[in-house]
């Protein structure tokens, strides 16, 4: 994983293995402007401490989301902002579980979560994941009445790497199988804004009856990735995440959500996923059409709904992580399949992200890493 992240940030890399969609087409002026006004306001204020669930206006925002996207009527009171989606699920999974729990994951799923179960001392288990219909509902039935998971981390509206949504009635029913197994669920939700037809679904908590769900979100993959805020709606859990935040990193930029309150508030974060998301799947569209032209003819690529990843399944001799450090040589990054299985399956597997303006080098990068997986298969 640390050569992985190493690869991310070489500079003059092509960065074809880090998921930033927003990257295809940044908001970069809009936010900066935004931020201009916002500092001629609060002066002095801007630059100081926000609360620790943070800053109201910004939680209220986020609560008119849900209500407006999706119908779903959240309390302000209960979102906790925090430092990107990552502290969202670090802070939900620290609250519902403890070291040595087993924590039942997508598969492939989504490697920082892999990380950071394993960081905890926890214990993750694959559920297998369709790739057109998301989580498998019969396979998590069996693992729940196999083992003894205490909490299922799930991307439901939109996973990571398959770039796939679940339909609102396996939603429901997924929702309906963790509350009678007395399971918590925690969603990753940063991808729920980017679906290419701009649908945007019901996070899974909408169906709950028990608060069981926590759901977490994100403006790093669909605003501003350095601004590094992120959410949490904790629900009942609210108390016990407020304490661990406090603990973890007291609380988030203050600019930051000040910025992100008016970009939501004036109607601009709305308008700008109106561009961004035709813009990701012509992305889509380019990539899938060259890799159909340089990649063997034997090479499986999934078909994204949204986001910005493609998953391939290259010939079963290719090994991605000779595929990777010779891609690195060569100035491309890539993900390899292994990092998204806590088992380290999926070794003929790579993620390739279009999350990225659209160059020649791009172009020139996956004709190469066409060519390279002929030459190892």
């Amino acid at each position: 994983m640390d050569r992985v992240y190493d690869g991310l940030y070489t500079p003059g890399i092509v960065p074809l293995g880090i998921a930033n969609p927003c990257m295809a087409s940044p908001a970069a002026k809009a936010l900066h402007r935004t931020m201009k006004r916002v500092m001629s306001r609060v002066e002095d204020h801007g630059i100081g401490y926000a609360p620790t669930l943070g800053e109201p206006r910004l939680r209220q925002q986020i609560a008119y989301r849900y209500l407006d996207t999706v119908g779903s009527n959240v309390d302000p009171e209960q979102i906790c902002i925090t430092n990107g989606g990552q502290e969202a699920l670090l802070l939900a999974l620290r609250a519902t579980a403890d070291r040595g729990d087993v924590i039942a994951v997508e598969s492939p799923g989504y490697h920082g979560m892999l990380e950071l179960i394993d960081s905890l001392g926890m214990l993750a288990i694959e559920v297998e994941t369709c790739p057109e219909d998301g989580v498998m509902l019969d396979a998590l039935e069996k693992t729940l009445a196999a083992h003894p998971v205490k909490v299922c981390m799930f991307a439901t509206t939109l996973s990571n790497p398959l770039a796939v949504s679940m339909s609102e009635e396996n939603r429901e029913a997924l929702v309906r199988i963790t509350e009678a197994h007395g399971v918590t669920l925690i969603e990753d939700d940063v991808y729920g804004d980017l679906l290419f037809d701009g649908h945007r679904p019901k996070p899974a908590e909408y169906y709950a009856k028990e608060g069981n769900v926590l759901t977490c979100g994100s403006f790093s993959k669909t605003a501003a990735p350095g601004y590094r805020i992120g959410w949490l709606h904790a629900g009942r859990h609210t108390a016990r995440i407020e304490r661990l935040k406090r603990a973890y990193s007291c609380s988030s930029g203050l600019l930051q959500q000040l910025t992100l309150s008016e970009f939501l508030a004036t109607g601009d974060y709305e308008r700008y996923l109106k561009t961004l998301r035709p813009v990701l799947q012509r992305n889509a569209e380019r990539m899938r059409a060259l890799v159909a032209e340089h990649f063997p003819g034997n090479t499986r690529t999934s078909e994204p709904v949204g986001g910005s990843v493609l998953w391939l399944e290259l010939p079963k001799t290719v090994d991605s992580e000779i595929l990777f450090d010779n891609a690195i040589e060569a100035g491309i990054s890539i993900a390899p399949g292994l990092i998204f299985s806590p088992c380290q399956r999926y070794q003929n597997f790579i993620r390739l992200s279009f999350g990225h303006p659209w160059s020649t080098d791009i172009e020139h990068s996956i004709a190469w890493l066409g060519e390279e997986v002929k030459r190892l298969a």
